[in-house]
């Protein structure tokens, strides 16, 4: 294919595969080839609903800094319609990744005002992200087994994991039940972080044991107009490799996470 529209085509049946069905990162990852394909084309720029649909991806799989400016093009390219939806997202994206970002830093000096060890340099930036204590525990009995201990790790891609690893965090503060539900924790060694979940309809509060099996930590750095942030953030999105207070998150728990986007 050539024409950008048949690649938005093609991208809005791989993102309704995803979330309609298969769940796939492969499919996500195939949807947004075809997006970023039709946006090559010159006759797709004044396409509101390519950059708005895009920008859900990318919100999705936290790439934020990407998500927001979709967000920004599709609500100037079309105000009235296509971007009506993208105001509102924008803004709210923007003022959660602020909180997150300011709160972090909040635990942080709170941690290194008992513990000298990880300190958060000024301006907010992270100084020692890691390392993230990893232990062996026997808590999910189906999960991962032989995690190893003082393991030191770095950040991953969005939708890479770190494979036969636990990691544990204490809840800290809860800053909304949106999409994704969006919590600030801290890990064993006193690194604060940002905590985004999906897909659980489990009560998580403030002072809850997250163990989390193959986990994902990455680093979101953002920004675009006020909007600066920058903090490890660990994701969570398949509910099975989660136990909260040492109970495995059941089936009966587990909420499929449902997208609307705009078809051809």
């Amino acid at each position: 294919m050539k024409d950008g529209k048949s690649w938005f085509g093609l991208g809005c049946v791989y993102l309704k595969q995803f979330f309609g069905l298969t769940f796939d990162p492969k499919d996500l990852h195939k949807s947004l080839v075809a997006y970023n394909n039709a946006a090559n084309d010159p006759n797709m720029q004044n396409d509101a609903d390519l950059f708005g649909n895009r920008a859900s991806v990318h919100q999705y799989t936290e790439y934020y800094q990407l998500a927001l400016l979709d967000f920004d093009k599709c609500a100037k390219l079309d105000p009235l319609q296509s971007g009506v939806d993208s105001w509102p997202k924008m803004d709210h994206l923007k003022g959660l990744l602020g909180a997150v970002a300011r709160f972090v830093r909040m635990c942080q000096k709170e941690v290194d005002s008992v513990n000298s060890g990880n300190k958060v340099t000024g301006g907010g930036k992270l100084k020692y992200a890691f390392p993230i204590l990893f232990k062996k525990y026997a808590a999910m009995k189906d999960g991962v087994s032989g995690a190893e201990i003082e393991e030191t790790i770095g950040f991953v891609k969005r939708d890479d994991v770190h494979k036969g690893k636990f990691l544990k965090v204490e809840i800290v503060k809860c800053l909304g039940d949106g999409l994704p539900r969006t919590f600030v924790a801290k890990d064993v060694k006193g690194v604060c972080m940002g905590v985004s979940v999906f897909n659980v309809t489990i009560p998580i509060q403030v002072g809850d044991e997250l163990l989390v099996a193959s986990p994902c930590v990455f680093r979101v750095k953002v920004d675009f107009e006020e909007c600066k942030a920058d903090y490890v953030n660990l994701r969570i999105d398949r509910p099975w490799m989660l136990s909260v207070n040492g109970k495995i998150v059941g089936k009966q728990s587990i909420a499929l996470t449902e997208a609307r986007f705009e078809n051809l």
